[in-house]
């Protein structure tokens, strides 16, 4: 008996940890877009009150990022553990735990264990898209914190490694790192124009 609740303790502590990461995760991901958006004067619209905890499903978007250009239509996805890989096939998404193992000569080995797997779901990005944005380039942003080890895309040459910035089904994946970057650099490719668009007018 003993032992039962030792094991059921263990458990409850290990998920309560898991739990504990993912809030700190989305507590700094509320701390930094907040941040950048001011730093380069990007208009923050968040689609609901928790919008930095995500919409459970992923069926609505929960933030957008408003620029003079485009507007940053985000969902926020995550995993709870770190070791694992997204593996996109077709229409199916499958979510697979990676255990590392070790033998004697400190070799590692990897055994994938599916977590589960589901269908396609379309997001609703215009969910609280506002008029005044039409004529804007918008940007579909899938937007996974905490990150996963890594995103697989079975394709007909093979499987290939999805990076920051890549595409898959209509949505540009970002990390929390990769999507700060990229808001930086269009803020950079702003004020390049800007610059660009004074001399001429001086000229």
């Amino acid at each position: 008996m003993k032992t039962l609740f030792a094991a059921l303790f263990i458990a409850f502590f290990a998920t309560a940890l898991l739990y504990l990461r993912f809030l700190l995760k989305r507590l700094l991901l509320f701390t930094k877009i907040n941040a950048i958006c001011k730093e380069h004067r990007f208009e923050l619209v968040k689609s609901h009150f928790l919008w930095f905890m995500g919409n459970t499903g992923m069926e609505k978007c929960d933030f957008y990022i408003v620029t003079c250009e485009k507007v940053y239509s985000v969902v926020l996805s995550r995993s709870l553990i770190k070791n694992c890989t997204l593996r996109f096939e077709g229409n199916t998404l499958t979510k697979e735990y990676n255990m590392i193992l070790y033998n004697v000569w400190g070799q590692i080995f990897r055994i994938p264990f599916r977590l589960y797997s589901r269908q396609r779901r379309d997001c609703n990005f215009k969910y609280a898209f506002q008029p005044r944005w039409e004529g804007k380039e918008i940007a579909f942003i899938a937007l996974i914190n905490p990150a996963v080890s890594e995103i697989r895309k079975l394709t007909t040459k093979g499987e290939m490694i999805i990076g920051d910035g890549d595409c898959i089904w209509g949505l540009t994946i970002f990390s929390l790192r990769g999507f700060l970057r990229e808001l930086t650099e269009h803020s950079k490719r702003i004020n390049k124009e800007d610059q660009h668009n004074e001399k001429n007018n001086y000229s």
